[in-house]
């Protein structure tokens, strides 16, 4: 990171919109702290500076840590101005040969990855499929989208390629829209591979795979409406209104928040509303049919997945074993209709030879998974993926009561098991999305700072929504959960540079007096200093 940061700073450097170098310190000192590996920090028997090796191990790590998250924020921003700054005109050869030269090299990537089948599919909704009795543990809306591929080719691969499909459209619509935009076919082509970059997930039949594909096609929508009011843009937030809100329970979060502020902008734009209204009561609609209709035509029975309430009731067991507070009443409950407290105790050591106790509370998966338990029928007995399915109002009493009682140990709890939102694992590269959460929160503060409007923040909604939803509900450390942020992230890129395009942008060689102090908002000035041809878009 640390060498390609420096590459484009040398080949790619705005001498008058750079980041002042105390500020992006200041501000990556802070996320560093957040961002550096707890793996890191903590060991079985204390803080990794216990002894000098240790110690210099750790400052030496989180030394280049902090200098390549610095260089690459400043790289990030000279991207984005960069891209904004040099336009190359597309011919219509030239922008089917960018897609060709996508979709082949998918499909040779997927011929030589192959496919993968997620357990969920394969032993919770795909026996649905062949009995025809469903059931409400994973979405309607998925299970019969699956169906209905099935129906036609009888193999899982099927299902793969339909989804890779669907996310060649979508990244055909990036590649028009970038065309439009006159934006440099290299910036677009390494938009469209960072959006491959977890291949393997994409040819794996789960849920999760067609929800990210449909925020990602809401977020392009939204970027191609408040930049260009085309109308193609509507039938694309509608679409991807309509899957965010149905594919995934998680969904309402991104869907509801991306629902919300599109009224409040309809709310202060009234002309917008006969247009931009359809898409929006659409999406409504088709989330109201999913939820509330559908399940009542198929006959599906409730079949809850206990991991709805996993996270509630992981926080009642390690205050249990971290000696909090619990009354007599509550703890019998426990121990009836959740869990022993022996068993308890086992399950939160299981990672106190790996981590310090204090970061063991980060995995939620000691007691969710049946294979982690002693043996198989204790799994079975106590693992919350399965015991939890109808307790939902205990598990949210006996949750109010005991943090009530241990506010501070359950705030602990709460956010060691966020874990996967804010703390990056120290393993490879491709577990780690924090990183595209990261700079999406960086790409947004340049938004802001160069159009000086919210408006133009509503396609971070999603993006933001998406960070919500795993916050409050994951409990076990899958990246899958943050795949959204991964196919996010590089269309934010391009709705950045299209921002920077259409801001007060200096040219070239240029100097504006009174520009900003922090390199962004400079003017470009047209010919006889009236307005450039890139100038500020009324909103």
């Amino acid at each position: 990171m640390i060498l390609a940061s420096l590459l484009v700073l040398w080949r790619w450097r705005a001498d008058d919109c750079m980041l002042p170098w105390k500020k992006v310190v200041a501000a990556c000192g802070i996320c560093s702290v957040i961002l550096f590996p707890l793996g890191l920090v903590f060991r079985a028997d204390g803080l990794c500076f216990g002894t000098w090796e240790g110690a210099a191990s750790s400052i030496v790590q989180y030394g280049i840590f902090l200098m390549a998250l610095c260089l690459s924020v400043q790289a990030l921003n000279g991207v984005v101005w960069y891209g904004a700054r040099h336009e190359t005109e597309w011919s219509p050869w030239g922008k089917w040969g960018v897609m060709a030269v996508i979709s082949i090299a998918v499909l040779a990537w997927w011929w030589h990855a192959g496919s993968q089948c997620s357990f969920d599919f394969q032993y919770r909704q795909y026996p649905q499929i062949v009995s025809g009795q469903y059931n409400l543990m994973h979405t309607l809306a998925h299970t019969l989208l699956c169906k209905g591929v099935l129906s036609v080719w009888p193999e899982f691969q099927a299902i793969v390629l339909v989804q890779l499909g669907l996310l060649l459209s979508v990244c055909f619509m990036i590649v028009s829209w970038a065309a439009r935009e006159r934006m440099r076919a290299l910036i677009v082509l390494g938009a469209v591979l960072l959006c491959l970059f977890q291949f393997e997930m994409v040819t794996t039949v789960i849920k999760d795979v067609p929800y990210s594909i449909f925020l990602m096609a809401l977020t392009v929508g939204l970027c191609s409406w408040l930049l260009e009011k085309r109308t193609s843009a509507l039938w694309l937030i509608g679409l991807g209104l309509a899957g965010t809100g149905s594919l995934r329970y998680d969904g309402a979060v991104p869907f509801f928040l991306t629902v919300a502020a599109l009224s409040v902008h309809m709310f202060h734009h009234r002309a917008e509303f006969r247009r931009l209204g359809i898409p929006v009561i659409g999406g409504i609609c088709c989330w109201l049919f999913a939820f509330l209709v559908l399940p009542f035509l198929m006959d599906a029975e409730s079949g809850a997945s206990g991991t709805k309430y996993a996270k509630m009731a992981h926080v009642v067991c390690d205050i249990v074993a971290e000696g909090g507070k619990v009354s007599d009443g509550d703890m019998e409950l426990i121990e009836r209709e959740i869990m022993p407290r022996d068993v308890i105790m086992r399950q939160y050591r299981l990672y106190e030879d790996s981590l310090h106790p204090a970061v063991s509370a980060g995995y939620g998966q000691k007691y969710l998974h049946t294979g982690l338990f002693e043996s198989w029928e204790t799994g079975m007995k106590y693992g919350f993926a399965w015991t939890l399915s109808g307790k939902g109002e205990l598990v949210r009493n006996l949750f109010f009561s005991v943090s009530a009682d241990n506010p501070l140990l359950a705030g602990k709890i709460l956010l060691l098991n966020s874990q996967m939102v804010w703390n990056l694992p120290a393993g490879n590269v491709r577990d780690m999305p924090q990183l595209s959460l990261f700079y999406g929160c960086v790409l947004s503060f340049l938004v802001y700072g160069m159009m000086k409007k919210k408006a133009y923040l509503i396609p971070f909604v999603p993006f933001y929504g998406v960070v919500l939803a795993i916050g409050a509900a994951a409990t076990t450390y899958e990246v899958r959960y943050m795949l959204p942020l991964e196919l996010l992230f590089p269309v934010l890129l391009l709705y950045s540079i299209s921002c920077a395009k259409r801001a007060d942008v200096p040219k070239e060689g240029e100097k504006k007096e009174g520009r900003l102090s922090s390199g962004i908002g400079a003017c470009r000035t047209g010919p006889g200093g009236g307005p450039g041809r890139w100038g500020s878009v009324p909103f």
